[in-house]
Protein backbone atom coordinates (compact mmCIF):
# COMPACT_ATOMS: atom_id res chain seq x y z
CA UNK A 1 0.00 0.00 0.00
CA UNK A 2 1.61 3.52 -0.97
CA UNK A 3 1.72 6.15 1.34
CA UNK A 4 3.42 9.34 1.88
CA UNK A 5 6.79 9.28 3.10
CA UNK A 6 8.86 11.89 5.62
CA UNK A 7 12.79 12.17 4.77
CA UNK A 8 14.64 13.42 8.30
CA UNK A 9 17.56 14.38 7.38
CA UNK A 10 20.81 14.14 9.79
CA UNK A 11 23.58 17.09 9.94
CA UNK A 12 26.91 16.39 9.88
CA UNK A 13 29.28 17.70 12.48
CA UNK A 14 33.27 18.73 11.76
CA UNK A 15 34.22 15.51 13.32
CA UNK A 16 31.82 13.46 10.91
CA UNK A 17 28.95 12.65 13.19
CA UNK A 18 25.71 12.66 12.07
CA UNK A 19 22.90 14.07 14.82
CA UNK A 20 19.46 14.60 13.87
CA UNK A 21 17.07 17.25 15.00
CA UNK A 22 14.98 16.40 18.42
CA UNK A 23 11.71 17.10 16.93
CA UNK A 24 12.13 14.88 13.88
CA UNK A 25 13.98 12.29 16.21
CA UNK A 26 10.72 12.57 18.37
CA UNK A 27 8.49 12.47 15.17
CA UNK A 28 9.72 9.18 13.78
CA UNK A 29 9.76 7.96 17.57
CA UNK A 30 6.13 8.56 17.54
CA UNK A 31 5.58 6.55 14.21
CA UNK A 32 7.08 4.15 15.84
CA UNK A 33 5.06 4.15 19.24
CA UNK A 34 1.66 4.51 16.53
CA UNK A 35 2.45 1.00 15.34
CA UNK A 36 4.50 1.99 12.01
CA UNK A 37 7.29 1.25 10.12
CA UNK A 38 10.70 3.45 10.21
CA UNK A 39 14.09 3.47 8.50
CA UNK A 40 16.98 4.33 10.44
CA UNK A 41 21.01 4.18 10.18
CA UNK A 42 23.44 1.94 12.22
CA UNK A 43 26.77 2.03 12.22
CA UNK A 44 26.77 -1.71 9.83
CA UNK A 45 23.79 -1.14 7.84
CA UNK A 46 20.31 0.67 7.89
CA UNK A 47 17.39 -1.09 9.60
CA UNK A 48 13.39 -0.74 9.09
CA UNK A 49 12.19 -1.45 12.21
CA UNK A 50 9.32 -1.62 14.49
CA UNK A 51 8.49 -1.67 18.05
CA UNK A 52 9.19 -5.12 20.40
CA UNK A 53 5.31 -4.98 21.39
CA UNK A 54 3.97 -3.74 17.77
CA UNK A 55 3.25 -7.31 16.83
CA UNK A 56 1.21 -5.92 13.23
CA UNK A 57 3.77 -3.89 12.66
CA UNK A 58 6.66 -6.70 12.74
CA UNK A 59 4.57 -8.63 10.71
CA UNK A 60 4.10 -5.74 8.25
CA UNK A 61 8.19 -5.69 8.38
CA UNK A 62 8.14 -9.08 6.74
CA UNK A 63 5.14 -7.81 4.29
CA UNK A 64 7.33 -5.11 2.97
CA UNK A 65 10.62 -6.13 2.38
CA UNK A 66 9.16 -9.76 1.31
CA UNK A 67 10.94 -11.58 4.10
CA UNK A 68 10.13 -15.58 4.68
CA UNK A 69 8.86 -15.51 8.10
CA UNK A 70 11.23 -18.15 9.81
CA UNK A 71 13.84 -15.98 9.36
CA UNK A 72 14.80 -13.84 12.73
CA UNK A 73 14.92 -10.53 13.04
CA UNK A 74 17.43 -8.80 15.55
CA UNK A 75 16.20 -6.70 18.39
CA UNK A 76 18.45 -3.46 19.43
CA UNK A 77 18.52 -1.90 22.71
CA UNK A 78 19.71 1.32 23.75
CA UNK A 79 21.55 -0.08 26.74
CA UNK A 80 22.24 -2.87 29.42
CA UNK A 81 19.37 -2.37 31.13
CA UNK A 82 17.09 -2.08 28.32
CA UNK A 83 18.94 -5.16 26.86
CA UNK A 84 18.29 -7.28 30.21
CA UNK A 85 14.21 -6.69 29.81
CA UNK A 86 14.45 -9.44 26.88
CA UNK A 87 16.95 -11.79 28.25
CA UNK A 88 17.16 -14.79 30.44
CA UNK A 89 19.17 -13.83 33.82
CA UNK A 90 23.08 -13.22 32.63
CA UNK A 91 25.74 -15.06 33.40
CA UNK A 92 29.29 -13.71 34.04
CA UNK A 93 30.94 -14.66 30.53
CA UNK A 94 27.60 -12.78 28.93
CA UNK A 95 28.04 -10.30 31.13
CA UNK A 96 31.76 -9.94 30.03
CA UNK A 97 30.99 -9.74 26.40
CA UNK A 98 28.11 -7.77 26.56
CA UNK A 99 30.26 -4.89 28.52
CA UNK A 100 33.74 -5.11 26.27
CA UNK A 101 31.87 -5.24 22.77
CA UNK A 102 28.41 -3.02 23.09
CA UNK A 103 27.51 -0.47 21.49
CA UNK A 104 29.28 -1.55 18.45
CA UNK A 105 28.67 -3.93 15.20
CA UNK A 106 28.03 -7.56 17.11
CA UNK A 107 24.76 -9.01 17.90
CA UNK A 108 24.45 -11.77 20.87
CA UNK A 109 22.00 -15.01 20.35
CA UNK A 110 20.62 -15.28 23.85
CA UNK A 111 17.93 -17.21 25.92
CA UNK A 112 14.90 -14.59 25.38
CA UNK A 113 12.24 -13.19 27.91
CA UNK A 114 8.52 -13.33 27.40
CA UNK A 115 8.91 -10.00 26.33
CA UNK A 116 9.82 -11.31 22.95
CA UNK A 117 7.32 -11.92 20.28
CA UNK A 118 7.10 -15.25 18.57
CA UNK A 119 7.36 -13.30 15.20
CA UNK A 120 10.60 -11.31 15.97
CA UNK A 121 12.45 -15.02 16.68
CA UNK A 122 10.94 -17.34 14.34
CA UNK A 123 9.14 -19.07 17.24
CA UNK A 124 12.86 -19.99 18.84
CA UNK A 125 13.50 -19.91 22.36
CA UNK A 126 15.93 -17.60 21.66
CA UNK A 127 16.47 -13.63 20.34
CA UNK A 128 20.04 -11.59 18.28
CA UNK A 129 20.20 -8.86 20.65
CA UNK A 130 22.61 -5.66 19.87
CA UNK A 131 23.36 -2.18 20.74
CA UNK A 132 24.29 0.24 18.16
CA UNK A 133 26.84 2.53 18.17
CA UNK A 134 25.10 4.64 15.67
CA UNK A 135 23.86 7.71 18.01
CA UNK A 136 21.33 8.28 16.06
CA UNK A 137 19.76 4.89 16.34
CA UNK A 138 20.70 4.61 20.09
CA UNK A 139 18.26 8.14 20.71
CA UNK A 140 15.64 7.02 18.60
CA UNK A 141 15.02 3.52 20.75
CA UNK A 142 15.73 5.68 23.44
CA UNK A 143 12.66 7.86 22.81
CA UNK A 144 10.61 4.67 22.05
CA UNK A 145 11.89 3.35 25.52
CA UNK A 146 11.44 -0.39 24.12
CA UNK A 147 13.65 -2.42 22.00
CA UNK A 148 13.32 -2.06 18.19
CA UNK A 149 12.79 -5.17 16.04
CA UNK A 150 14.45 -4.63 12.68
CA UNK A 151 16.27 -6.74 9.97
CA UNK A 152 18.62 -4.71 7.32
CA UNK A 153 16.41 -1.93 5.01
CA UNK A 154 16.14 -3.83 1.53
CA UNK A 155 14.16 -5.63 -0.51
CA UNK A 156 14.57 -9.21 0.59
CA UNK A 157 17.29 -11.08 -1.29
CA UNK A 158 18.94 -7.71 -2.40
CA UNK A 159 21.96 -6.13 -1.51
CA UNK A 160 21.61 -4.37 2.02
CA UNK A 161 21.58 -0.55 2.26
CA UNK A 162 24.46 1.14 3.23
CA UNK A 163 23.41 5.10 2.79
CA UNK A 164 19.81 6.86 2.30
CA UNK A 165 19.80 6.55 -1.73
CA UNK A 166 19.25 2.92 -1.31
CA UNK A 167 16.85 2.96 0.91
CA UNK A 168 14.62 5.47 -0.83
CA UNK A 169 14.82 3.35 -3.43
CA UNK A 170 13.55 0.21 -2.26
CA UNK A 171 10.97 1.74 0.10
CA UNK A 172 9.76 5.53 -0.66
CA UNK A 173 6.21 5.64 0.08
CA UNK A 174 6.03 2.23 1.12
CA UNK A 175 6.96 3.16 4.95
CA UNK A 176 5.99 6.66 6.71
CA UNK A 177 9.53 7.58 7.69
CA UNK A 178 13.30 7.22 6.63
CA UNK A 179 16.13 8.73 8.43
CA UNK A 180 18.98 9.90 6.08
CA UNK A 181 21.97 9.56 8.78
CA UNK A 182 24.62 9.92 5.86
CA UNK A 183 27.14 6.50 5.23
CA UNK A 184 26.93 3.71 7.02
CA UNK A 185 30.65 3.40 9.05
CA UNK A 186 31.21 -0.36 8.22
CA UNK A 187 29.35 -1.45 5.16
CA UNK A 188 28.02 -4.46 6.41
CA UNK A 189 25.99 -6.32 8.93
CA UNK A 190 27.09 -7.32 12.74
CA UNK A 191 28.95 -10.30 13.70
CA UNK A 192 26.44 -12.75 14.77
CA UNK A 193 27.75 -14.91 18.25
CA UNK A 194 25.68 -17.46 19.47
CA UNK A 195 25.93 -17.35 23.00
CA UNK A 196 22.94 -20.05 23.83
CA UNK A 197 25.64 -23.10 23.21
CA UNK A 198 28.69 -24.00 25.71
CA UNK A 199 31.11 -23.54 22.77
CA UNK A 200 30.48 -19.77 20.98
CA UNK A 201 29.79 -20.05 17.60
CA UNK A 202 29.84 -17.19 15.11
CA UNK A 203 27.08 -17.21 12.61
CA UNK A 204 27.35 -14.33 10.66
CA UNK A 205 30.99 -12.62 10.68
CA UNK A 206 31.49 -9.13 10.76
CA UNK A 207 33.83 -5.98 11.89
CA UNK A 208 34.72 -7.72 15.06
CA UNK A 209 36.12 -10.94 14.72
CA UNK A 210 36.56 -14.68 16.38
CA UNK A 211 40.12 -13.55 17.33
CA UNK A 212 39.26 -10.54 18.54
CA UNK A 213 36.34 -12.16 21.14
CA UNK A 214 38.79 -14.82 21.92
CA UNK A 215 41.48 -12.33 22.99
CA UNK A 216 39.51 -10.01 25.12
CA UNK A 217 38.01 -13.69 27.24
CA UNK A 218 41.10 -14.80 27.14
CA UNK A 219 42.49 -11.39 28.76
CA UNK A 220 39.11 -11.40 31.10
CA UNK A 221 40.30 -15.06 32.51
CA UNK A 222 37.33 -16.99 30.77
CA UNK A 223 39.84 -18.52 27.88
CA UNK A 224 39.28 -19.21 24.49
CA UNK A 225 35.04 -19.87 23.79
CA UNK A 226 34.69 -18.59 20.46
CA UNK A 227 34.94 -21.34 17.78
CA UNK A 228 36.80 -19.57 15.28
CA UNK A 229 36.11 -20.49 11.67
CA UNK A 230 38.17 -20.14 8.41
CA UNK A 231 35.44 -20.95 5.44
CA UNK A 232 33.32 -18.41 4.37
CA UNK A 233 30.02 -20.87 4.47
CA UNK A 234 27.38 -21.61 6.45
CA UNK A 235 25.87 -25.01 6.46
CA UNK A 236 22.56 -25.46 4.54
CA UNK A 237 19.73 -25.98 6.47
CA UNK A 238 16.44 -27.80 5.65
CA UNK A 239 13.24 -26.42 4.74
CA UNK A 240 11.72 -26.77 7.51
CA UNK A 241 14.37 -25.78 9.86
CA UNK A 242 13.94 -21.87 11.05
CA UNK A 243 17.51 -20.10 11.55
CA UNK A 244 19.27 -19.01 14.65
CA UNK A 245 20.39 -15.88 12.85
CA UNK A 246 19.24 -13.49 9.04
CA UNK A 247 22.11 -15.01 6.87
CA UNK A 248 22.00 -18.57 7.38
CA UNK A 249 18.90 -20.28 5.32
CA UNK A 250 18.23 -17.82 2.73
CA UNK A 251 19.56 -15.66 -0.78
CA UNK A 252 20.91 -12.89 0.18
CA UNK A 253 23.01 -9.61 -1.13
CA UNK A 254 22.75 -10.81 -4.87
CA UNK A 255 22.52 -7.96 -7.34
CA UNK A 256 20.91 -7.98 -10.94
CA UNK A 257 24.20 -8.36 -12.56
CA UNK A 258 26.20 -10.99 -12.53
CA UNK A 259 28.87 -11.13 -9.58
CA UNK A 260 32.60 -12.87 -10.43
CA UNK A 261 34.65 -13.34 -8.02
CA UNK A 262 38.56 -12.91 -8.69
CA UNK A 263 40.82 -15.17 -6.94
CA UNK A 264 44.32 -15.92 -6.84
CA UNK A 265 47.38 -14.14 -7.26
CA UNK A 266 47.85 -10.61 -9.59
CA UNK A 267 48.84 -12.77 -12.58
CA UNK A 268 45.56 -15.09 -11.80
CA UNK A 269 43.08 -12.82 -10.97
CA UNK A 270 44.05 -11.02 -14.32
CA UNK A 271 43.90 -14.39 -16.18
CA UNK A 272 40.55 -14.91 -14.54
CA UNK A 273 39.01 -11.28 -15.25
CA UNK A 274 39.87 -12.11 -18.97
CA UNK A 275 38.48 -15.03 -19.40
CA UNK A 276 34.81 -13.55 -17.08
CA UNK A 277 35.01 -11.08 -19.97
CA UNK A 278 35.43 -12.56 -23.39
CA UNK A 279 32.35 -15.22 -22.00
CA UNK A 280 30.52 -11.82 -21.05
CA UNK A 281 31.33 -10.62 -24.81
CA UNK A 282 30.73 -13.75 -26.39
CA UNK A 283 26.82 -14.39 -24.92
CA UNK A 284 26.06 -10.18 -25.59
CA UNK A 285 28.61 -7.71 -27.61
CA UNK A 286 27.26 -5.00 -26.09
CA UNK A 287 27.55 -6.42 -22.45
CA UNK A 288 28.39 -3.79 -19.22
CA UNK A 289 31.51 -4.55 -17.54
CA UNK A 290 32.60 -3.23 -14.43
CA UNK A 291 34.87 -3.91 -11.59
CA UNK A 292 35.09 -3.75 -7.26
CA UNK A 293 38.76 -3.77 -7.09
CA UNK A 294 41.90 -2.62 -5.57
CA UNK A 295 43.65 0.25 -7.47
CA UNK A 296 47.18 -1.90 -7.35
CA UNK A 297 45.60 -4.91 -9.33
CA UNK A 298 43.28 -2.77 -11.88
CA UNK A 299 47.02 -1.05 -12.64
CA UNK A 300 48.13 -4.43 -13.44
CA UNK A 301 45.92 -5.06 -16.36
CA UNK A 302 46.71 -4.99 -19.88
CA UNK A 303 45.01 -1.75 -21.71
CA UNK A 304 42.47 -3.73 -23.97
CA UNK A 305 41.06 -5.53 -20.84
CA UNK A 306 40.47 -2.03 -19.26
CA UNK A 307 39.15 -0.82 -22.25
CA UNK A 308 36.11 -3.16 -21.88
CA UNK A 309 35.61 -2.31 -18.18
CA UNK A 310 33.13 1.02 -18.01
CA UNK A 311 33.53 3.02 -14.85
CA UNK A 312 35.77 1.06 -12.16
CA UNK A 313 35.16 1.05 -8.75
CA UNK A 314 37.70 1.05 -6.20
CA UNK A 315 38.19 -0.48 -2.74
CA UNK A 316 40.64 2.77 -1.95
CA UNK A 317 37.54 5.30 -2.81
CA UNK A 318 35.91 4.03 0.86
CA UNK A 319 36.80 4.39 4.30
CA UNK A 320 38.00 1.95 6.50
CA UNK A 321 36.60 3.26 9.97
CA UNK A 322 38.57 0.27 11.80
CA UNK A 323 39.30 3.15 14.86
CA UNK A 324 35.41 2.36 15.28
CA UNK A 325 36.38 -0.94 16.96
CA UNK A 326 36.80 -1.23 20.57
CA UNK A 327 40.75 -1.89 21.24
CA UNK A 328 41.98 -5.17 22.35
CA UNK A 329 44.97 -3.49 24.27
CA UNK A 330 46.60 0.03 24.59
CA UNK A 331 49.45 -1.90 22.37
CA UNK A 332 47.15 -2.79 19.70
CA UNK A 333 49.24 -2.27 16.85
CA UNK A 334 48.05 -0.77 13.42
CA UNK A 335 46.40 -2.62 10.61
CA UNK A 336 48.44 -3.69 8.25
CA UNK A 337 47.86 -3.19 4.72
CA UNK A 338 45.74 -6.32 3.75
CA UNK A 339 43.31 -5.55 6.91
CA UNK A 340 43.21 -1.79 6.26
CA UNK A 341 41.94 -3.11 2.60
CA UNK A 342 39.55 -5.43 3.51
CA UNK A 343 38.04 -2.77 6.10
CA UNK A 344 37.36 -0.76 2.90
CA UNK A 345 36.22 -3.40 0.54
CA UNK A 346 33.77 -4.55 3.14
CA UNK A 347 32.90 -0.79 3.83
CA UNK A 348 32.16 -0.40 -0.36
CA UNK A 349 30.59 -4.09 -1.36
CA UNK A 350 27.06 -3.57 -0.82
CA UNK A 351 27.09 0.26 -2.50
CA UNK A 352 29.24 -1.32 -5.80
CA UNK A 353 27.08 -4.04 -5.96
CA UNK A 354 23.56 -1.72 -6.09
CA UNK A 355 25.69 1.22 -7.87
CA UNK A 356 25.87 -1.53 -10.39
CA UNK A 357 22.41 -2.34 -10.97
CA UNK A 358 21.59 1.25 -10.89
CA UNK A 359 23.66 1.70 -14.22
CA UNK A 360 22.17 -1.79 -15.82
CA UNK A 361 25.82 -3.44 -15.68
CA UNK A 362 25.42 -7.06 -16.52
CA UNK A 363 28.87 -8.39 -15.37
CA UNK A 364 31.01 -6.68 -12.29
CA UNK A 365 34.34 -8.29 -11.49
CA UNK A 366 35.17 -7.90 -7.57
CA UNK A 367 38.47 -8.80 -6.30
CA UNK A 368 38.67 -11.71 -3.37
CA UNK A 369 40.40 -10.75 -0.60
CA UNK A 370 42.48 -13.51 1.50
CA UNK A 371 42.89 -12.65 5.14
CA UNK A 372 41.27 -13.10 9.04
CA UNK A 373 39.19 -10.41 10.26
CA UNK A 374 36.65 -8.16 8.67
CA UNK A 375 37.88 -10.24 5.12
CA UNK A 376 35.93 -12.94 7.12
CA UNK A 377 33.06 -10.85 6.21
CA UNK A 378 33.67 -9.28 3.13
CA UNK A 379 34.04 -12.90 1.48
CA UNK A 380 30.98 -14.15 3.35
CA UNK A 381 28.71 -11.71 1.41
CA UNK A 382 30.62 -11.56 -1.73
CA UNK A 383 30.33 -15.44 -1.92
CA UNK A 384 26.51 -15.22 -1.39
CA UNK A 385 26.03 -12.69 -3.78
CA UNK A 386 28.09 -14.68 -6.76
CA UNK A 387 26.11 -17.63 -6.16
CA UNK A 388 22.68 -16.23 -7.67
Amino acid sequence: MLMTTKLFTAKRNDDGVYSLDDAELLQAANFLKAGQLVVFPTETVYGIGALVNKWQAIKNIFLVKGRPQDNPLILHVDSLAMLKRYVQPLNEVELFLIEHFMPGPITFIMRRSKLVNNAITAHLDTVGIRMPSNPIARRLISYCGEGIAAPSANISGRPSPTNSQAVVHDFWNKVPCIIDGGDSAFGVESTILDLSQETFHILRPGAISAEQLNAALVAGGFGKLVLEQHDYYLPNLKAGDAPKAPGMKYRHYAPEAKVKILHGDQQEMTEAAESFVEACLNENKSAKITTFVSHELYNSWPEDLKKKVVEPIFFEDYACHAELLPKLAETESELDNLHKMAFQAANGLFKALRQADLENVDLILVEAVEAQGMAQAYMNRLTKAESK
